[in-house]
């Protein structure tokens, strides 16, 4: 089953309410909030009015979308558990089946082997705490990280080998669709959530125009249960959401 939604970070400068307001009214089954402006790693509070917003509107949290970097803490695992911590509380209060987590902040090339081994170390660590909570974690799949190939993305979550431990997947905009294709098929059995937009390297279009590319990546993730994410609008203006969301919706249809 595929489940449909939108990356809050898409419209920062909204607010929650406005946001799931045009989530509710675009017929998305939920969202994954952004921890850098609109639920905070650690505020409780906000992430209690969120929740109870999505509650009332009928909303799932599919995802918190955390920037918390792996392997990056000055302290190494104590303070990474205290810091992951705040993570957690806060996707726990949301009711997010998974969180959203980076793979260091260096290009799989540019990472030393020390570096490496920190970062397999403290993702098992992290994972195992999320199991606790029964939260899955995913690397995004991203540049100026260890996920910036989809090879090294593969070695990486094959080598933590953990339960809890799973990937983002997005085509990479600097790439073909012969490579988005490839990607897509290795990490689909690795893949949690997908992050869905048309851009080819800067620019951005509208979606309805990735129809053909799109299902074939969306073949990929067959057999599965996925949530496919909209993120950022070509022209970044909520009020052509609606026209995006229902792009979406349309391609979805065969598999829900």
């Amino acid at each position: 089953m595929f489940q449909t939604g939108l990356v809050s970070v898409s419209f920062r400068s909204l607010s929650p309410e406005v946001i799931v307001e045009a989530v509710k009214k675009a017929g998305l089954d939920g969202i994954e909030w952004g921890g850098d402006i609109h639920v905070p790693a650690g505020d409780l509070d906000t992430a209690g009015r969120v929740r109870q917003l999505m509650d009332d509107a009928g909303l799932k949290t599919l995802s918190y979308g955390s920037y918390y970097k792996v392997g990056c803490m000055t302290d190494a695992e104590k303070d990474a558990a205290m810091e992951f911590s705040k993570v957690l509380a806060s996707a726990k209060i949301l009711g997010a089946p998974v969180v959203r987590i980076w793979a260091g902040n260096r290009d799989s090339g540019d990472t030393s082997p020390q570096e490496y081994a920190r970062l397999v170390s403290e993702s098992r660590m992290l994972a195992d705490m999320a199991a606790v909570e029964g939260i899955v974690l995913s690397f995004e799949s991203h540049g100026g990280t260890c996920t910036d190939e989809y090879t090294a993305a593969l070695k990486l979550v094959k080598e933590i080998d953990h339960s809890h431990l799973a990937m983002y997947w997005q085509p990479k905009q600097q790439r073909d669709a012969a490579y988005n294709l490839k990607s897509a098929s290795a990490l689909a059995p690795y893949t949690t959530n997908i992050h869905v937009f048309h851009w080819d390297g800067p620019n951005k279009y509208p979606l309805r125009e990735g129809r053909e590319i799109w299902a074939r990546y969306i073949r990929c993730f067959e057999g599965k249960s996925h949530a496919f994410l909209l993120e950022f609008m070509h022209d970044n203006r909520v009020e052509t959401f609606p026209e995006t969301a229902a792009t979406l919706l349309s391609w979805m249809e065969p598999y829900r």
